[in-house]
């Protein structure tokens, strides 16, 4: 009793205040630069089929379920699934709890890499001529560099979660995730204003039948609606570990979900008519894979294109925004673990941070090793 009492010392001061936090849970750098290439390599159209498929039958009904639990027993993912099923399952919300945990400690290395490219936007770095693929592997194989980002990426990440879930967790998001929106918008009616900008939606909402049959389209929505809602991670249990006894369930799940698609349908409708716009061959362009496209092929176009730096900015400062409200509800999640635990809520917030630091330096400083 003493350690679901634990979960109860703080509470979202709203509904708005948990909806926010949770669509910050879901949307992150998955919906920016993952959603719009996974899209264009598997038939657009037939992609939004299997999606919506994927989030009634997957995504939805298992943030229902995360919710019931953190709701009910009032713990983290460890102490919930001891709660719910008994004692000799609670290796599995432990493994749960590390997977979670182990994303992120690599995480904070993309939002550092991110806010490195935010750098090179804002003070003039990205212009026409740029080789981006020579800045790319510079940034890349430099340790230092990828450290010092590292590190200001953990310690903003830090610093909101010491807060706490009201005064941390709660105002972040209730900034965060409208600017994300802002900026997402923004990025799409300057992108479909480009000449030729069409080609990129016409591939983006023509459905092949031959990829509606294909099985593969089916596996990289579940794939992708997995990683994109964050359903499954455990973290939707946490946050509702801190809800009030009267919160909406189904309501909140389809809200989050929902928003999370919606981001990511913005961010394909600026990168997919960017990249067809301009890119002399723009399939191998969201080949490239998530650094290849963003870091690369997308740095290129934003250097060339009539005001490109202005792309650049928004484009890596929601992605930041993003990556960040992330970050730290996947932290949340492990200093919840060790408050059931019996810590202190300011010290298991500092473990977390200290261990995503040892454990996420390597990744920083050698891209081979993430």
């Amino acid at each position: 009793m003493a350690e679901q009492m634990k979960g109860q010392n703080e509470q979202w001061s709203s509904r708005w205040g948990l909806v926010f936090a949770a669509i910050g849970m879901a949307v992150g750098t998955g919906n920016i630069w993952r959603f719009p290439r996974v899209c264009a390599t598997n038939g657009g159209g037939a992609f939004y089929i299997a999606y919506f498929f994927a989030l009634f039958l997957w995504a939805i009904p298992l943030l229902c379920a995360e919710a019931v639990w953190g709701k009910t027993a009032r713990m983290g993912v460890v102490g919930s699934f001891k709660e719910m099923l008994g004692r000799k399952w609670t290796w599995v919300g432990g493994w749960v709890g590390w997977c979670c945990l182990a994303i992120t400690f690599y995480y904070a290395v993309v939002i550092g890499w991110c806010i490195r490219y935010l750098l090179y936007a804002v003070s003039g770095v990205i212009k026409p001529g740029l080789d981006t693929e020579g800045l790319w592997k510079a940034f890349i194989n430099d340790p230092m560099a990828g450290l010092f980002f590292f590190v200001i990426a953990v310690g903003v990440s830090l610093a909101i979660s010491l807060l706490g879930v009201q005064n941390g967790l709660e105002k972040a998001n209730k900034i965060m995730i409208p600017s994300i929106f802002v900026l997402l918008i923004f990025l799409a009616i300057r992108a479909n204003f480009l000449p030729n900008a069409w080609k990129g939606l016409e591939y983006m909402f023509t459905v092949r039948m031959e990829d509606v049959v294909k099985a593969k389209t089916y596996l990289e929505a579940f794939t992708q609606v997995a990683w994109s809602t964050g359903a499954g991670w455990g973290l939707f249990l946490t946050y509702y570990v801190y809800t009030k006894k009267n919160e909406d369930i189904l309501l909140n799940s389809v809200t989050t979900a929902f928003a999370d698609t919606t981001a990511a349908s913005l961010a394909s409708l600026c990168v997919i008519p960017t990249i067809f716009a301009f890119a002399p061959d723009p399939m191998a362009a969201v080949k490239a894979g998530n650094n290849g496209m963003a870091f690369v092929h997308l740095t290129r176009l934003f250097a060339e294109i009539p005001g490109g730096v202005i792309m650049a900015i928004a484009f890596f400062l929601a992605l930041i925004l993003a990556a960040v409200s992330s970050e730290i509800a996947m932290m949340e999640l492990g200093s919840r673990i060790l408050a059931d635990a019996g810590f202190d809520r300011k010290k298991a917030t500092w473990v977390i941070g200290i261990a995503c630091l040892i454990c996420g330096a390597p990744s920083a400083m050698d891209n081979t090793f993430f």
